[in-house]
């Protein structure tokens, strides 16, 4: 048996001689073939009938229909900040200037008090501005690192800016306050450092996973 051929498809010679009424019927089912309109789209049926005419089998076919049509899921690589591994600007931009405002916190806080006491002020104002720039810098830290499991670093980063802004309050007014209150104090101030810093880095996750203007 012949193959059927499809368009533009040469057709072998054949050495056989068919007799007028073949023909007649081969030329009749051609036109008929020829006048019958190209489908754009062939159900899975005529793509196996199509496939079973070039010597395919009938699983192969559906098998690769399901592969190509339903793709398997390919395993997704994580990128999210909570997996994937710290860059180095990150690194910079999340410790840099907590170090540096660590490094510089003794310092220019006993500068300050100071000059508030030179003007005969008490200086105890300054508390409250201290720690809210701390906490602030606690919420950019966990917003540049952008991971929840590192927001002890908040604790430790205000518990540090805390001791320095207790050290430069006493060695100016000469005198020392430590006593119960202030260590229960300290343990506060450890948790809004973490609180603040949690807060950061949920706030980056939450931005990361909204879509932008052009995926909308």
């Amino acid at each position: 048996m012949f193959r059927q051929k499809t368009r533009g498809e040469t057709a072998p010679i054949p050495t056989t001689r068919y007799d007028a009424g073949t023909v007649r019927q081969v030329l009749a089912r051609a036109s008929e073939i020829e006048e019958q309109p190209q489908p754009d789209a062939l159900t899975p049926e005529q793509i196996e009938t199509l496939g079973k005419e070039l010597g395919l089998s009938p699983a192969s076919i559906w098998q690769s229909l399901g592969e190509v049509v339903s793709p398997a899921p390919q395993s997704v690589v994580r990128t999210s900040v909570a997996t994937a591994q710290l860059t180095q600007e990150q690194v910079k931009k999340a410790y840099v200037p907590l170090l540096l405002s660590l490094v510089l916190s003794l310092p220019v806080l006993t500068l300050v008090f100071s000059m508030i006491r030179a003007a005969s002020g008490d200086g105890f104002f300054v508390l409250p501005l201290v720690f809210l720039f701390a906490t602030v810098m606690s919420v950019r830290f966990g917003w540049q690192a952008k991971r929840l499991r590192m927001s002890f670093t908040g604790a430790v980063y205000l518990s540090l800016i805390y001791i320095s802004t207790f050290i430069a309050y006493s060695v100016v007014g000469n005198r020392s306050d430590w006593n119960e209150t202030t260590g229960l104090f300290l343990l506060l101030v450890a948790f809004v450092g973490v609180v603040s810093c949690a807060i950061g880095a949920g706030a980056r996750k939450w931005w990361d996973k909204l879509p932008r203007d052009g995926d909308r």
